[in-house]
């Protein structure tokens, strides 16, 4: 809780259709948040996700990311309190690969994984260790028996 007023400014452009006969989806996402507490209250971050089927069971994906981060102002301050923000800029770009399995009457399962970069300012990796992470993945999409609406 911030006893000052906020204001959160959003933009977004989304892309969901075909590159070349294959499925391809992409989003652009932009948000700000002005604080008026009489110091630095601005933050922004920046949002590009991509998911592109590059084959007929292969996906590839990723999401870049930057923002402004107020990672030790956390927690409750009383009401009329205020106090500069220390916002540090954190980025991410993850990159990654999804491979489907033949559907089976259970559904479909996809094996995959991924691997996230991060850059952040060198005094924040004290608490936060490594640059990157990774991960492996499996993923069910049960069968179902009615098709899915939007």
């Amino acid at each position: 809780y911030e006893p000052y007023d906020q204001t959160r400014i959003t933009a977004s452009i989304e892309f969901n259709g075909e590159i070349d006969r294959r499925p391809l989806a992409i989003a652009a996402v932009c948000v700000g948040n002005r604080e008026f507490n009489g110091f630095n209250g601005n933050a922004d971050g920046y949002l590009l996700e991509w998911n592109l089927k590059a084959a007929a069971r292969s996906t590839v994906y990723g999401r870049a990311e930057v923002d402004d981060k107020d990672l030790f102002g956390l927690g409750l301050h009383p009401k009329g309190f205020s106090h500069r923000h220390v916002f540090y800029k954190v980025g991410a770009l993850t990159a990654g690969y999804l491979f489907d399995l033949p559907t089976s009457q259970a559904g479909q399962i996809g094996v995959g994984a991924d691997a996230t970069l991060y850059r952040m300012p060198s005094d924040l990796t004290q608490y936060f260790g490594g640059s990157r992470s990774y991960h492996v993945f499996l993923r069910w999409r049960p069968t179902v028996a009615t098709p899915h609406v939007h």
